[in-house]
């Protein structure tokens, strides 16, 4: 039996199959039906937010019901709403994990952010149900995001052989197609021309089961605009799908419809089209601001024609919203004419519009300016006037982020989710994670705020780009940028670094050069993409990176990234006394830097100086407890000069005496976990985190010595990731992190972070600690891969000593006696 059903018939069996259970029903559960009908009824229409709200009271009244949750869910997401559907089918399958559907469809709705879950939710249903069309359709899209497109192409067909009825495996189906061709033409080859076909066929196969379905017609539209001299048949079958769908009378149909008309319509620069499209949209959404403000640039680059003539027309049609004044004053604002802006939202508050909103708005250009005093007087007016109003709270949101709180900012973004989410909360979100370091939440939280929204949003892409490249998502960078240049949109040279970079990470390295050569000829070259290309090409070309990180230099003396990048390649080119020069002359400047002693001090260790590097060192330290690096380097010194003994009885002196500070506290705590006394580690540990908030350095320690106890291995991984967030992505944090899940038994994670750890390593152009290569060798193992574990021991065990290099003979020598057998019983 068909597994799609339209909404309405979802409806009408939901409602049934709670009419039959209700047969003499209380009054209570008469509400219940009421509300939902009223709900199934809201989303027919395209109202979702009033079916949410439905659906939320029905759930008042059957709070126990997983079925509920999941139907609902669904539901939501057939509305193209999948971030109001997810969290109720996340409940529905929290309840009752045996619900597969339920895991399947938060397979689907995770893969693109997280595709590790996704790959979690999946396996369970895919080994005990592969038969299942649902399975397969959803294998078919994570394998997609995986990249691995030909079984993603087998698992799509076996989904539609298993059910030929179901539009959703035909959408998949199209969908593999599309990424096939898109594949092709971002490797500048030509798509085989069945490709298209097959994708075209596809999508009418959807229309023919649908009996003409828009939404079936946007996609053929879609694969028409990228199939070379078909441009013609793509516009038609845009004009067509809208046509369809204003003849539905469904204002989401109508919605959907008219924004891939207006996406398309940008990437032709076709503003026609684009104006009928935004129009349509207007015609059953006068309150869609995004909509209008799009229809406001395209007014105003007709000849003859001022942008100012559509806002006349909303601020007549919605004079009492303050939204209207608010999309007008961002229209003067891009057309360089703030003071006239702000005289629109002055004169908006003197008429009694809207004044929480309106205050909004001048916080955020007062920090735009840098204004940040008269942001902060503005928001203490707020508060008083509007104590509870959304408007204030989101205020509070901007303030924090201008003033470098973004945990608070994050945290305050959280309550205001709870009771909504827009795309700009979104993406406010993604930006207070993706400040704090913590990428997999900055990513989840853009993925969401990229599908919330109707069109395409230029903020949302270039936050998404940066988060996508610092992820290490490079194929996701390319293709998010290359959307922005689509659109016209002029690159930052950060940006076409980011470009570069990823293209460089995806096998792309004459595309990548060309970018760099562009940047490198101004005068003076960009640091960033320099920066770049030296970690990049320092290798492969070590004169042009060594001249170009000289010429910053001269025009940027007091710039620590690069002083450090010219100090790395002078130790790796054997000029450590030219390094040691520049930095006495840099430290002579500067008076105390802790960054640049520490530097300094690194190199001096280099060179055997273990005195000079000490006093540097100990001056670095003293100025920042917390610098990282700090107590790995002291901790090196001390066993290099046999004082491991003496400074740990200091340490206990002044420890008892109370004035140990939280950095010497870490540093003993290194000293007893030399001596293998993991409890008094994690007894100094814990004071350290619970006093200092944000010390990676210790988060990153008790991490280690929880999984070393084997205890407490949830927050150990907590911690971890916190440290490696907090570190920015250090190698040894990264170890950190898959000794935990190695301690946990999770040898695939753990194995995927020894690796990174090692990429890091190689990337910062430092030598690889072998305590990497050995924690890579003890997942290799557990994973039941003999040989390469045997070759990942020989390779640490090749290098100098380390922690753990004993076990690390033991496994070894315990994996070659385990490979003789197996080759002896063979």
């Amino acid at each position: 039996m068909p597994r799609q059903r339209s909404l309405a018939v979802l409806a009408a069996l939901f409602v049934a199959t709670i009419g039959g259970l209700l047969i003499g029903c209380t009054a209570s559960e008469k509400r219940l039906q009421d509300h939902t009908k009223a709900g199934y009824a809201f989303l027919n229409a395209g109202h979702v937010r009033e079916a949410v709200l439905e659906f939320r009271n029905a759930l008042k009244l059957r709070p126990d019901d997983p079925a509920l949750y999941e139907q609902l869910g669904k539901a939501l997401v057939r509305a193209q709403q999948p971030f109001e559907g997810l969290p109720y089918i996340e409940q529905a399958y929290l309840m009752d994990p045996s619900r597969t559907e339920a895991a399947l469809y938060l397979a689907r709705l995770v893969a693109a952010s997280q595709p590790e879950r996704a790959r979690d939710l999946l396996n369970p249903v895919l080994a005990s149900n592969p038969d299942d069309d649902l399975t397969q359709q959803t294998l078919a899209l994570v394998l997609l995001h995986e990249g691995r497109q030909r079984k993603a192409l087998q698992a799509a067909r076996r989904a539609v052989e298993l059910d030929p009825e179901n539009v959703d495996n035909w959408i998949q189906l199209g969908t593999v197609y599309k990424a096939k061709i898109r594949r092709a033409q971002d490797r500048r080859q030509r798509p085989a021309s069945n490709l298209f076909k097959l994708a075209i066929s596809a999508y009418d196969h959807v229309d023919k089961l649908k009996g003409g379905w828009s939404r079936a017609r946007i996609e053929k539209a879609r694969v028409y605009s990228i199939w070379p001299g078909h441009q013609k048949q793509g516009q038609a079958t845009f004009i067509d799908a809208l046509s369809l769908a204003q003849a539905s009378g469904s204002p989401l149909e109508i919605k959907l419809a008219a924004w891939a008309m207006d996406e398309y319509g940008q990437r032709r620069s076709d503003a026609k089209l684009r104006r009928r499209a935004l129009r349509a949209i207007l015609e059953v959404d006068e309150d869609n601001y995004e909509a209008w403000r799009a229809l406001g640039w395209l007014v105003d680059r007709q000849p003859e024609h001022s942008g100012e003539e559509l806002y006349s027309e909303l601020l007549e049609r919605r004079p009492d919203d303050a939204r209207s004044y608010l999309a007008y004053a961002g229209f003067l604002v891009q057309k360089e004419r703030r003071d006239d802006a702000e005289a629109v939202i002055r004169g908006a508050l003197d008429d009694g519009i809207d004044g929480a909103a309106l205050q909004g708005w001048l916080i955020r250009a007062r920090i735009l300016d840098g204004q940040i005093g008269d942001a902060v007087a503005i928001s203490d007016e707020m508060i008083n006037d509007f104590p509870d109003d959304r408007e204030t709270r989101i205020a509070s949101v901007w303030l924090a982020l201008a003033q470098g709180r973004p945990e608070e900012a994050a945290n305050r973004l959280h309550r205001i989710l709870a009771t909504e989410q827009t795309s700009e909360l979104l993406r406010l979100l993604a930006l207070a994670e993706y400040r704090q370091g913590r990428l997999a939440e900055a990513s989840r939280a853009i993925e969401r705020a990229s599908i919330s929204v109707q069109s395409i949003s230029f903020p949302i892409l270039r936050l998404r780009a940066r988060i996508a490249h610092d992820s290490g998502q490079f194929q996701n960078t390319v293709e998010t940028i290359r959307i922005l240049i689509g659109r016209g949109q002029k690159l930052d040279d950060g940006e076409r670094t980011l470009l570069a970079t990823a293209l460089h990470q995806t096998d792309r390295r004459d595309d990548s050069l060309s970018i760099f050569e562009n940047m490198l000829e101004q005068q003076p070259p960009p640091r960033v993409a320099v920066l770049a290309f030296v970690r990049l090409e320092g290798e492969n070309d070590p004169t042009r990176a060594y001249q170009l990180l000289q010429q910053v230099l001269l025009t940027s003396p007091n710039d620590f990234e690069i002083v450090e990048a010219l100090t790395k390649m002078d130790l790796a080119a054997g000029r450590a006394q030219l390094a040691v020069q520049r930095l006495n002359q840099l430290v002579a400047a500067r008076l105390v830097d802790p960054p640049l002693l520490l530097l300094r001090a690194r190199v001096l260790a280099r060179l055997g100086a273990w005195d000079a590097s000490e006093s540097d060192v100990l001056r670095a330290f003293e100025a920042n407890p917390k610098l990282p690096g700090a107590v790995d380097l002291l901790f090196t010194i001390y066993t290099k000069n046999g004082q491991l003994d003496d400074v740990r009885a200091s340490f206990e002196l002044a420890e008892k005496s109370g004035v140990l500070h939280p950095g010497a506290r870490v540093l003993l705590a290194r000293l007893y976990l030399a001596e293998g006394n993991l409890e008094r580690t994690r007894e100094m540990l814990e004071i350290v985190v619970q006093e200092v908030s944000g010390f990676w350095t210790a988060q990153n320690d008790l991490a280690y010595v929880l999984a070393e106890l084997g205890v407490d291995l949830d927050r150990a991984l907590q911690l971890a990731r916190k440290a490696h967030a907090g570190s920015g992505r250090l190698p040894t944090t990264a170890d950190t992190v898959g000794w935990v899940h190695l301690k946990a038994g999770r040898y695939d994670s753990a194995l995927r972070y020894f690796e990174r750890a090692i990429k890091l390593s190689n990337q910062e152009r430092e030598e690889v600690d072998p305590a990497f290569r050995y924690h890579r060798g003890v997942a290799l193992l557990g994973l039941g891969r003999t040989t390469e574990a045997i070759d990942a021991f020989e390779s640490a065990l090749s290098q100098r000593s380390f922690l753990g290099a004993g076990d690390a003979r033991r496994q070894l020598e315990a994996a070659r006696h385990q490979q003789s057998e197996s080759a002896s019983s063979s």
